[in-house]
């Protein structure tokens, strides 16, 4: 479905490792000959450094090398179909503001990264956007990876 936007399509996949150094469920060769049978027509593999960072780094890192390879536009899966709350969280996780209030929180003593993060990042959006977040965040149990692929996005076009 999505070919009929693009005319060549490139994607990332992960290598040999996974984020926190967990073990991908299929090899390497069956995920990119999978991403080539579902209309790819070029696969990057993510560095293992890459890959296996947090989530900030690892969707830095898939965003930059399709930028180098002259990507013009990135799709990616997203717990929240609105774009403007995504562009919204994007911008805040891209300030110094947010840098300065995760600082606080990790000074603080927040129980994890995540959830400082969460918590610099709902304090710095309007509460309407910040409740909706907050549900996102508590549906899936994870870090907030579409964000920071927003993010990443965000900051390749600054």
């Amino acid at each position: 479905m999505i070919r009929k936007f693009f005319a060549a399509l490139g994607c990332a996949v992960l290598g040999a490792a996974v984020m926190l150094l967990a073990l991908p469920l299929l090899p390497e060769a069956v995920r990119v000959q999978a991403a080539l049978a579902c209309g790819a027509d070029l696969v990057f593999a993510l560095p293992a450094p890459c890959a296996c960072a947090g989530a900030e780094a690892f969707a830095r890192a898939g965003v930059r090398i399709l930028a180098a390879a002259g990507c013009d536009a990135l799709v990616f899966g997203a717990e929240t179909p609105d774009t403007a709350l995504l562009q919204k969280a994007a911008r805040v996780l891209c300030s110094e503001a947010y840098r300065t209030a995760l600082k606080q929180q990790l000074s603080a003593g927040a129980r994890s990264f995540a959830a400082a993060r969460q918590r610099a990042l709902t304090g710095l959006l309007p509460e309407e956007d910040a409740a909706l977040l907050a549900l996102i965040e508590n549906l899936q149990r994870r870090d907030l990876d579409y964000m920071e692929e927003a993010a990443a996005i965000a900051t390749s076009r600054s």
